[in-house]
């Protein structure tokens, strides 16, 4: 891939506003790796989306306990699962900057509304995957409910719940921090990637804009 991106970038077919060479990137990818600022901007990215993937993992795993578990918690709430999983949780952007502000609890609280459902719906399915056997045998020795959660039925969709976890809920939590730091890009009160990834584009609309902004942070 990086020699095919080479080989174009010496046919000239495309400006090097639009297509750099992969050796300006590398160094200024480099550059930027050097500098404080960099990591800074970045732990501001991964921290809105921490925060916002730690309570959806704290709200999400009971709510798909409960829903898996119990038919009628699972009927009650399955309108609300639905709409949320296919709600974009990007479109609540306006109404949220002008309750909350764009801070990091502007990203945290969209984060939480993208991958909650996600996670819900994955402990669903790790919930149901628990033998029948199991849980019969469990209701056999008349096992108290609360041991049988934290020592059957989360060993049993751990596996499940784990697997749903970084593949889908932390990639939608990185996707959409990114995505609200480029429509609220204020670098004075919520920087991140995001922000001066928007920024630098508007600034100078290269591909290597943002590094390069980073770069001229650091300098001055």
């Amino acid at each position: 891939m990086l020699a095919l991106w080479h080989l174009v970038h010496l046919s000239g077919s495309l400006p090097d506003s639009l297509l750099p060479s992969p050796i300006a990137v590398g160094a200024e990818l480099f550059q930027a790796l050097l500098t404080a600022t960099y990591w800074t901007i970045l732990w501001e990215t991964v921290a809105g989306a921490l925060v916002g993937l730690a309570f959806g993992v704290v709200v999400g795993i009971p709510v798909g306990i409960l829903t898996g578990r119990f038919v009628a918690a699972e009927l009650s709430l399955r309108f609300l699962v639905d709409f949320g999983r296919a709600f974009p949780a990007i479109a609540l952007v306006a109404v949220l900057v002008l309750m909350i502000g764009r801070g990091i609890e502007l990203k945290a609280v969209l984060v939480f509304v993208a991958v909650v459902f996600l996670i819900i719906l994955q402990t669903q399915h790790g919930v149901r995957s628990v033998s029948s056997s199991i849980v019969d045998t469990t209701q056999a020795f008349q096992i108290p409910s609360g041991l049988f959660v934290r020592k059957v039925l989360l060993p049993s969709a751990a596996p499940s719940i784990m697997a749903g976890l970084p593949r889908l809920a932390a990639s939608v939590a990185v996707l959409v921090t990114i995505s609200v730091e480029v429509l609220t890009g204020s670098p004075e009160s919520a920087r991140g990637s995001g922000t001066l990834r928007s920024a630098a584009t508007r600034s100078s609309p290269t591909p290597t804009s943002s590094l390069e902004a980073c770069w001229d942070m650091r300098s001055t």
